[in-house]
């Protein structure tokens, strides 16, 4: 083809204007080449019937070719294996956004974006090219998830599952067991490229009708949407202890559920939130891919000419402006150094660098600002934002990392032991235990900030603790992952969940005889038990309804855990107390609460350390705050906000989110009303 010209495109006519593909079929001289005619439509209406391909474009390097009006255009490899698996014997018409798009014309290419929705929306079809499927999986896949469409449809399930079902579940559903290789290849198709790309909500939500075709098999898209809304609702998502892998794979494919036709229009915040792990070719479709799904495109001006960073920031600001809420700084935060899109680091974090879930997540809810309105300022620099608020706390002490991982390691083969590794859980325990002695050290000033009782008994401190560990979390509603955490229960002090996540610490010095990762015997430190102890106490003392499938594990398993406990701690005097503290432990949980427990502590702690301020006050923050950062109110705000000053007086660096126990609920406009607080404007960066 080198002796061929290439193609140029001519601008389009008008605003409304598109261009259509028609796919010519192979000729009989040169069967291979691919051949196109690229034709100009002053409007849709006056255009051809057409489908609309989705797919991902891969390695954006145009290495293959194709023949467009006689001339030789560019593509990606990803294309080319699309446009020959679409080919038919007669001609196909065909929207391509890499070929009926300019990409290399900034203006032509956001104009056409802000076209994309009704591009999508006008196509007799949507048809998504998924790749090729060299293991022969989509079969298998596609009849799993047919059977799951099916019982959504039939309204069958379950209610509050609380982990991936039994065999004997399953079978009542007409699901195959979970040796079968049906749910593998299942897992295969979830894993595919196309469900990390950003761009399938909008171009599958707005079809009419939407066909998946992965290698030689073809999939009815709602199958596949439906299937996975049917195992979301009914617990397919929360692994099971022998498992662990597709739960996983289901709850980060969750966003497939919202390119439902009915799926209700959402906020900027929410799908932001719900795609935040998602993938695009350029960073600045974050927004631009979410424009037509949201209740106020306006609010985003699609602009390829302007930097990532500058794109985030005016969207963030617009966002504040017309939302008149500050719910999406909490998608952004500091990042670590070498980060390509650092600054302003109140915009979109897009997934440089770690986080946790937002804390102020579904289901619960804070009011720290009650219900004032952003007070936005102008600022000459567009990488400032300044907003007014009130300071509540400056650090003095910060306690360590409390957890790292959020999701676990993949495997091949589904598995409780591959996915749950106790000695995670024995160093996360230890960082548990580490943060409980900074309460410790510091429990005068903490009991003259919350006005405990004198002396100050460690229940006290524990239910602080416990409460701040939960966010004091209130749970609002029935729906959501929060509802089915059983201890964050009626008696409020949060105390459940502290010993379900000790449960595990105690349960990894019991496996593989109580060695650590450097081949020494665990014990349960002193500390461990002093906090262990109490705890229990506190959860026993309350009234508290069983968990699901109840309590405890039987008297055999209690005797066994107290043996293992003393062989473990043999020698060192305190053989019957980590004996008693273990067994106390367990005799409160079901394995449901451990599952739940660990769910609670890779997506909510994850990425997070407890820290104390000056004057006592206890909280959590990210894991790059350090003593001599603030805690801000600011107006309009659904949680408090972590600040870093910088050299510049009233700037400060955005740090991200933060709980501060006692100032969740509009304690601080009461401050403020009584005149101990002043308002101020603090100057973001």
């Amino acid at each position: 083809m080198s002796s061929i010209q290439n193609f140029a495109y001519s601008p389009l006519p008008g605003p409304f204007s598109i261009r259509l593909l028609e796919l010519l079929p192979p000729s009989d001289s040169d069967p291979d080449q691919l051949e196109c005619r690229l034709e100009t439509h002053l409007n849709r209406e006056e255009a051809p019937a057409y489908e609309a391909l989705s797919y991902v474009w891969g390695d954006a390097t145009k290495e293959k070719a194709v023949l467009c009006n006689g001339r030789a255009l560019g593509i990606t490899a990803s294309l080319e294996r699309a446009l020959r698996r679409l080919r038919l014997r007669q001609p196909r018409t065909l929207w391509i956004d890499q070929l009926c798009i300019n990409q290399d014309d900034p203006a032509e290419r956001a104009h056409q974006v802000g076209l994309m929705r009704d591009i999508y929306s006008s196509a007799q079809r949507v048809v998504i090219w998924a790749g090729p499927d060299p293991e022969r999986s989509a079969v298998a896949a596609a009849q799993l998830l047919r059977n799951c469409s099916e019982l959504h449809e039939e309204g069958s399930g379950l209610a509050r599952n609380q982990c991936f079902p039994s065999d004997s579940v399953l079978a009542q559903m007409g699901l195959p067991p979970k040796s079968s290789a049906a749910w593998l290849h299942l897992q295969s198709l979830l894993t595919l490229p196309y469900f990390e790309r950003l761009w399938v909500l909008q171009e599958t939500r707005v079809a009419r009708s939407a066909t998946f075709i992965w290698g030689d098999t073809e999939i009815p898209w709602n199958d596949i949407a439906r299937g996975c809304l049917f195992a979301l609702y009914n617990g397919f998502h929360i692994p099971s202890q022998d498992f662990k892998e597709i739960g996983f794979r289901l709850l980060l494919g969750q966003p497939i559920v919202h390119a439902l036709p009915n799926d209700p229009v959402r906020s900027w915040e929410d799908l932001l939130h719900i795609t935040l792990s998602f993938r695009t070719s350029d960073p600045r479709d974050k927004f631009f891919a979410l424009s037509g799904l949201v209740r106020d495109s306006s609010a985003v001006t699609v602009d390829y000419s302007a930097p990532t960073n500058e794109v985030y920031a005016q969207a963030v600001r617009s966002i504040i402006r017309s939302s008149q809420t500050l719910h999406i700084l909490s998608l952004g935060g500091l990042r670590p150094e070498g980060c390509l899109y650092d600054e302003p680091y109140w915009t979109l974090n897009n997934g440089y660098g770690e986080m946790s879930i937002p804390a102020s997540f579904p289901g619960t809810v804070f009011t720290p600002a009650r219900e004032s309105k952003p007070d936005l300022r102008q600022t000459a620099d567009w990488r400032v934002l300044s907003l007014k608020g009130v300071q509540l706390a400056t650090l003095e002490t910060v306690g360590p990392l409390l957890e790292e991982d959020v999701y676990p390691e993949s495997s091949s083969s589904p598995s409780f032991s591959s996915s749950w590794r106790p000695h995670d859980a024995w160093w996360f325990g230890d960082r548990i235990v580490q943060s409980f002695k900074l309460l410790k050290a510091n429990h005068d000033k903490i009991a003259a900030k919350y006005k405990f009782p004198l002396p100050v008994q460690s229940s006290n401190l524990v239910r602080l603790f416990a409460s701040t560990l939960a966010f004091g979390c209130r749970v609002l509603s029935n729906s959501g992952w929060m509802a089915r955490l059983s201890f964050l229960g009626v008696d409020g002090s949060h105390t459940g969940l502290l010993l379900s996540l000790l449960w595990g610490t105690v349960l990894s010095r019991l496996v593989d005889g109580g060695v650590d990762p450097d081949g020494n015997r665990m014990r349960c430190p002193r500390d461990l038990m002093e906090l262990a102890e109490p705890a229990a106490a506190v959860l026993s003392a309350a009234e508290r309804a069983p968990p699901p499938g109840g309590r405890g594990l039987g008297q055999r398993v209690y005797d066994a855990i107290a043996a293992q406990m003393r062989s473990v701690h043999a020698g060192t005097g305190a053989e019957d107390r980590a004996a008693r503290a273990a067994v106390a432990l367990t005799e409160l949980f079901s394995p449901a609460e451990f599952s739940e427990g660990k769910l609670f502590r890779d997506w909510a702690l994850s990425w997070r350390k407890v820290f104390i301020a000056q004057d006592g006050a206890v909280g959590l923050g990210p894991w790059w705050m350090e003593p001599g950062d603030m805690v801000v109110a600011l107006f309009g705000g659904p949680i408090l906000y972590g600040l870093r000053p910088t050299d510049t007086p009233g700037e400060y660096l955005f740090l991200g989110e933060c709980y501060l126990h006692g100032f969740m609920h509009g304690e601080a406009m009461d401050l403020l009303e009584r005149g101990e607080v002043e308002a101020r404007y603090f100057d973001l960066r």
